[in-house]
This record gives structure tokens, C-alpha cells and sequence, in this order.
């Protein structure tokens, strides 16, 4: 099942030289560990570049998006088999 959420959120993550990489999440006041970054792209909307992370907890597949312009992040879609 496909959630579409688009709701800014806080992230933990590390940057290590040109690299990111987002370890845990919260939503709806729940602190969401990633266990496996799955997929990563980048995007341009406009001057901002966007850099997008595919990330499971284990049990759901998350969308996640880092403005690197405005530096917020946002969960934008849940992934789920239920």
C-alpha cells in the first residue's frame, strides 16, 4: 500500500565528505530507525537541489527528501504491505 505523506520531519543523519546518509526519523512523534538506505538520487526544483533516499525500518519502505537550499527534510511517501 502507497501512502503519500509530504510532511516535514526531523532526521538524524551523517555527512561524511559529499555523502549523506539518514539513520533514524521522526514521525508522528515516533522515533524511526533505518536499518538500510535502499536507493538515492538527486533532482533540481529550481534553484534548490533535492536529494531523495529510499530507507526501510525493517518493516516499511520510506521516501525521503533533503532540500539542500532550505537544509529541511520531508517524508514524502510510506511504502507498507498493510
Amino acid at each position: 500500500m502507497l501512502e503519500r505523506i509530504h510532511q516535514e520531519i526531523e532526521v538524524g543523519a551523517i555527512f561524511k565528505g559529499h555523502q549523506t546518509r539518514p539513520v533514524w526519523f521522526i514521525w508522528n512523534k515516533r522515533k524511526v530507525p533505518i536499518q538500510e538506505v535502499t536507493y538515492t538520487w538527486s533532482d533540481r526544483e529550481g534553484k534548490a537541489r533535492i536529494q531523495y533516499f529510499a530507507v526501510s525500518d525493517g518493516a516499511n519502505i520510506y521516501e525521503l527528501a533533503l532540500d539542500c537550499h532550505e537544509l529541511t527534510w520531508h517524508l514524502l511517501r510510506v511504502y507498507s504491505d498493510g
